[in-house]
């Protein structure tokens, strides 16, 4: 069933007027722009949607506003109802990992357990200007965009790792931050830490010259999210490499979020 001129513009039309929508968060809207339309049988609109996270969120956040947006849309074409499919093909080109399921008994994530808020006294040198508000989205990043989003509501449950790659100046580091911020807004007694990977460089070299390694395990792999920045830097310093596959091994093994963001795609890293 390929969409029509007329349901690509209808389509058009329920975004544009989603997006008008101030009771809809504008990082949901995101996921708007990874939906294509296919057509209208009966009263049916059909929609594909690349994962199950876009079908979740469309169905579950934006449905009462999509069947309303299509209810005032200028031509319908007779629809008045909407059906989600997955169709994995129509995914942008972006690497991710594959979505995982949730163990059936883990353990209820600490920031999510009782309690007093976290200190704010940990240092998650976020940026305060970086944010999911005023990251501008195009058809280059929409996807990265949306990922980023999933992980920060719902942290090791979408895409864990999430790997995002693309030239400098693209918004990489900007997204990174954006997580942060985002999952503290959520979750105030979350632990997130951003990091480039000079700095985790830096770190290390200092813990092993002041016998402090295990300070520097602690301040990384203690972690509920983990942003790394620019991880192709770590090319050919090994010693440094091997203390981030350790990290990585223990929160990936503790269901911690690991974002990395790169300039180069994973299969031009050499020694990962």
């Amino acid at each position: 069933m390929a969409a029509t001129e007329a349901i690509t513009t209808l389509w058009q039309d329920i975004v544009a007027r989603l997006g008008q929508d101030d009771r809809i968060e504008r990082n949901i809207i995101g996921f708007l722009a990874l939906a294509e339309p296919q057509g209208v049988l009966g009263e049916t609109l059909y929609i594909e949607v690349p994962n199950d996270l876009t079908r979740q969120m469309m169905d579950q956040r934006l449905r009462p506003a999509i069947l309303e947006a299509l209810a005032q849309a200028d031509n319908n074409e007779g629809a008045n109802n909407f059906a989600i499919f997955i169709n994995p093909d129509i995914a942008p080109a972006m690497a991710t990992s594959e979505p995982i399921d949730e163990p059936s008994a883990a353990p209820l994530p600490s920031y999510l357990s009782s309690g007093t808020a976290a200190s704010r006294s940990h240092d998650h040198k976020l940026n305060p200007k970086y944010n999911f508000d005023n990251f501008v989205t195009g058809a280059s990043n929409r996807f990265a965009h949306a990922a980023s989003f999933a992980v920060a509501e719902t942290p090791a449950k979408a895409y864990n790792p999430l790997f995002i790659y693309g030239n400098s100046g693209l918004g990489k580091t900007h997204l990174l931050h954006a997580i942060g911020h985002y999952a503290l807004s959520l979750y105030p007694r979350i632990k997130v830490r951003y990091v480039s990977s000079e700095e985790f460089t830096n770190d290390f070299i200092n813990a092993i010259q002041n016998n402090r390694t295990t300070a520097f395990q602690a301040e990384y792999r203690e972690v509920d999210i983990l942003l790394i920045d620019d991880i192709q830097f770590l090319q050919g310093k090994d010693q440094t490499q091997e203390a981030f596959f350790h990290t990585f091994n223990t929160l990936t093994n503790h269901n911690k979020q690991i974002v990395i963001t790169s300039d180069l795609p994973p299969k031009m890293l050499t020694g990962f």
